[in-house]
């Protein structure tokens, strides 16, 4: 085969590949939203690249720990906070799980890094973080939750009833400012989300 016809065969395997990825059954795999179209893509392929890498196949919920601490250089404790909070009774994690958690607070790096900050931010204004993993709500009604239809935003509930959406962009890193709300606005951490727009406070 010529270089030009390796080159294009190529391309045209990663352009399906690609296409498999985007073309996913939405409430298997959920939807990105309020990030650039090329966002999402490199976020689809990163998230994929990670999982082939260090997983591959659904694993135990204390294996995927282990992994995940060797990779972010995060304590096992910290990270089985996050997991005991979102998949509080889960003992396996297979690519669905990791795509969403991906989505909630990637890039791989800094995934830990990102929903510890959420953690605290949520137990600094008594509000439980929740994630519905079936698109429906828990009969608690939460104030704070993720949801699988849209995995990257975080839903708050104000004092009043209203909504207000916050927005994880997934390939970005913790040092840059990777969340924006409804409006556009850009935040550089949760913490700066809710010192600067918090729906909790009176």
């Amino acid at each position: 085969m010529k270089f030009n016809e390796r080159k294009k065969f190529i391309e045209k395997i990663n352009d399906l590949h690609l296409s498999a990825l985007m073309h996913r059954p939405r409430y298997s795999y959920g939807e990105l939203r309020n990030i650039r179209k090329v966002h999402i893509k490199l976020s689809m392929l990163s998230c994929k690249s990670f999982w082939d890498t260090y997983f591959h196949d659904a694993i135990t919920k204390e294996q995927f720990v282990k992994v995940l601490a060797y990779y972010t250089k995060e304590s096992t404790t910290q990270i089985e906070r996050v997991f005991d909070t979102l998949l509080p009774r889960q003992e396996t994690i297979n690519y669905e799980d990791f795509y969403t958690f991906y989505s909630m607070f990637g890039p791989g790096v800094d995934m830990v890094k990102k929903a510890l900050d959420l953690l605290e931010e949520c137990k600094r204004y008594n509000c439980p973080l929740f994630y519905c993993s079936k698109g429906e709500l828990p009969s608690c009604n939460p104030k704070c939750y993720f949801n699988i239809i849209c995995p990257n935003r975080l839903v708050i509930y104000d004092l009043y009833g209203r909504r207000h959406y916050v927005y994880n962009n997934p390939i970005l890193l913790y040092q840059l400012p990777y969340l924006n709300d409804e409006t556009g606005e850009c935040y550089s951490s949760w913490k700066d989300y809710f010192d600067r727009h918090n729906p909790l406070k009176a």
